[in-house]
């Protein structure tokens, strides 16, 4: 078992219920319930639903690279990397992990508190590559 990638997954499936939950209740409630929204193809309904939608596909995503994360973490025997393919995808998600940390520290100025998760979950995948 490759506790490194066991993390990353963990912290991933982590972030996508906190997302899901405080994004929820704090972000897109409040929004939606304004009255200025514009409409989206001529339709503030269309809006609503594809504002919730899009914000959920993230938690979706956080999700499903938690359970790669975690499947990958079970099938590599202990002590050996994966393959060269599996190395190459593990980079590919550390380096995205770390574009997320890098994008939501700055625009936040470090204030929401998710790139910490997004850089713990980078740092786990590269070293469990």
């Amino acid at each position: 078992m490759n506790t490194y990638l066991l993390a990353a997954g963990l912290l991933a499936i982590v972030l996508g219920a906190l997302h899901a939950v405080l994004g929820e209740t704090t972000l897109v409630r409040p929004i939606l319930r304004l009255e200025g929204l514009p409409p989206l193809f001529r339709s503030r309904d269309f809006m609503r639903r594809t504002f919730r939608m899009a914000w959920h596909v993230t938690t979706i995503l956080l999700w499903g690279v938690g359970i790669l994360l975690i499947l990958l973490a079970r099938d590599a025997p202990e002590g050996l990397a994966p393959d060269d393919t599996g190395r190459v995808a593990l980079e590919v998600l550390a380096g995205t992990f770390l574009a997320c940390a890098l994008l939501s520290g700055v625009t936040t100025r470090g204030r929401h508190f998710g790139w910490l998760f997004f850089f713990a979950i980078a740092a786990l995948t590269w070293l469990g590559r």
